[in-house]
């Protein structure tokens, strides 16, 4: 499981860095924009299932510094809001919350 973490987190960033994820003509607009990160949230297959994680502070001034930032969730808690589980076949998604 880590290593998927490790691997989403790697194209995640990357894409966030590069501005990847814009049409051309956006991505002349933000290259080389400061970059916030306003929230990081895992939502699960049922998008009831989701809650904040991470740290979006260090994000941010990782992505300042570095042009890229490690995200990283311990486990989840029993509960409605569960996302992370250990079970086949579980899907979960990171959003991203930010602003140029």
């Amino acid at each position: 499981m880590q290593n998927g973490r490790q691997i989403l987190t790697s194209l995640i960033s990357e894409q966030i860095a590069r501005h990847e994820y814009l049409n051309p003509l956006q991505q002349n607009f933000t290259q080389g924009k400061p970059i916030t990160v306003a929230g990081l949230e895992l939502y699960g297959k049922d998008a009831n299932n989701h809650h904040a994680a991470g740290d979006k502070d260090a994000a941010t001034s990782d992505l300042a510094d570095q042009g890229q930032f490690t995200f990283t969730a311990g486990p989840d808690a029993p509960g409605p809001t569960q996302v992370l589980t250990r079970a086949a076949g579980s899907q979960a998604f990171l959003l991203v919350r930010y602003s140029l």
